[in-house]
């Protein structure tokens, strides 16, 4: 710059402007994903100060690496500021993972029999654990095949990539086998009510002759000899039956 003074004097300065680069935010990932109801470490660079939007979000909105949290998607935005006061925004997507419903099923089998516990999980569940661990082929598997022996409540934790957890409770129940009843000794020409035990969806007895009626639980009989009569009794199982027998 040149300055003319009084008289013609001339006077010369200069001045040097120097242009600063802005500072590179970095935000980490483009893309987060965690499970519901969880945190984040979000976690930014470049600068000497950091201001993060979606505050109400964030552990502290002020430093470089909060803790964040959403229960959808959400866009978190970085500003970040250098020594010299220049500015750059960055930015990160949260998406939260919707939370596992709890499932309840029912299984119900025949006394003596065996169940796979099938039942819906996630493609991306990789952990397993049934509890409580007894009459069961393996704990750590998603179907195992259970032996037990008296109704049980089976529960499946399972947890996925991210970590998820989800549950699903199994109750089993166990159709018992069948009594026909006692042994009975009647006169000649006598009868006896026969008496099977309760909680069939059918009965049948043989055989059918000297029956009142050989489809109902406890039908009169009226042997002219010696005879051993067989119930068998259907319990329901969902969309099929199984059937038990006892003399």
């Amino acid at each position: 710059m040149t300055v003319l003074g009084p008289g013609g004097c001339q006077n010369i300065d200069s001045i040097s402007v120097k242009t600063v680069a802005l500072p590179t935010a970095d935000a980490g990932n483009d893309t987060l994903h965690i499970c519901e109801d969880t945190f984040v470490n979000l976690g930014a660079s470049g600068g000497v100060s950091y201001q993060w939007s979606s505050a109400s979000q964030l552990s502290d909105a002020t430093i470089a690496d909060p803790l964040a949290t959403t229960d959808d998607i959400t866009t978190f935005y970085v500003t970040v500021t250098n020594a010299l006061g220049c500015v750059a925004v960055d930015s990160v997507v949260v998406i939260a993972q919707e939370a596992y419903e709890f499932l309840q099923m029912d299984t119900t089998i025949c006394a003596g029999d065996t169940a796979v516990l099938d039942v819906p999980i996630p493609p991306s569940a990789v952990g397993f654990i049934w509890t409580p661990n007894t009459n069961l082929s393996a704990n750590n598997i998603a179907n195992p095949t259970t032996y037990a022996t008296s109704n049980t409540i089976y529960t499946l934790t399972y947890e996925d990539e991210l970590g998820c957890i989800g549950q699903v409770a199994v109750s089993l129940n166990i159709n018992p086998v069948p009594n026909a009843g006692s042994d009975v000794q009647i006169c000649a020409n006598g009868s006896a009510q026969l008496n099977a035990s309760a909680g069939g969806l059918t009965y049948a007895w043989s055989p059918t002759e000297s029956l009142s009626q050989a489809n109902i639980r406890n039908p009169i009989a009226t042997p002219t000899q010696t005879t051993t009569y067989t119930v068998t009794v259907t319990y329901a199982n969902g969309l099929e039956s199984c059937s038990q027998t006892d003399f």
